[in-house]
């Protein structure tokens, strides 16, 4: 029978494995050295409950997960979002040096389509969206009247979350707060939408 060192040790090198990543990457999110790392999937030692849940969270997969032996043909089923930053390289927008890191989904959560995340960095359009939230966004150039886009503005190197609103040949980007005035958007302001804001996440 294993232990529950030598489970847990499986189950994070399969996960490991799964999304492709560098063991230090894990190492540097939980603080951690790489030889605790190395320890743990050797059923050397165990890691304890907090960090357990924090392998959890950045996998995004249960506790059990790493916990309980699992059946060998079964997968988490997640993928790696990446965060989107500030703009570096315009062209195009989603690439590497763009990204400042990921979080984790479960593939049945995501639209069958390019995603990304973006975190809210000015309350402008709270209480809908509150501030710090990570947004995920579905990666698409067009967006309906009313829905709230991730757009840049003028080649800025920072983007913005607003609501879109067409009026005529004119584009309002509108704040849900009231205190902050809408962005209008003529022929003399170019403006580029990323994509479709879906839901948010915030972390505590």
């Amino acid at each position: 029978m294993k232990s529950a060192r030598e489970i847990l040790g499986e189950n994070l090198q399969k996960l490991i494995d799964y999304k492709g990543i560098d063991q230090s990457e894990l190492a540097d999110y939980l603080g951690v050295s790489n030889a605790s790392v190395s320890y743990w999937i050797s059923g050397e030692k165990y890691p304890r409950i907090d960090k357990i849940q924090k392998i959890a969270d950045f996998f995004n997969v249960p506790k059990s997960h790493l916990t309980e032996e699992q059946p060998s043909k079964i997968q988490p089923n997640v993928m790696k979002v990446p965060i989107l930053g500030t703009i570096r390289n315009s062209n195009p927008i989603l690439v590497e040096e763009n990204f400042y890191g990921y979080k984790y989904e479960l593939v049945d959560s995501l639209p069958n389509s390019n995603v990304f995340y973006f975190q809210a960095k000015e309350d402008s359009m709270e209480p809908t969206i509150p501030n710090n939230s990570f947004v995920l966004i579905k990666e698409q150039k067009e967006v309906k009247n009313g829905e709230i886009a991730a757009v840049r503005i003028n080649g800025n190197s920072e983007i913005t979350l607003k609501r879109v609103k067409y009026q005529g040949n004119v584009l309002f980007l509108i704040p849900d707060n009231p205190k902050y005035e809408p962005i209008i958007i003529n022929k003399d302001n170019q403006v580029t939408i990323l994509g479709k804001a879906i839901k948010y996440t915030l972390d505590l």
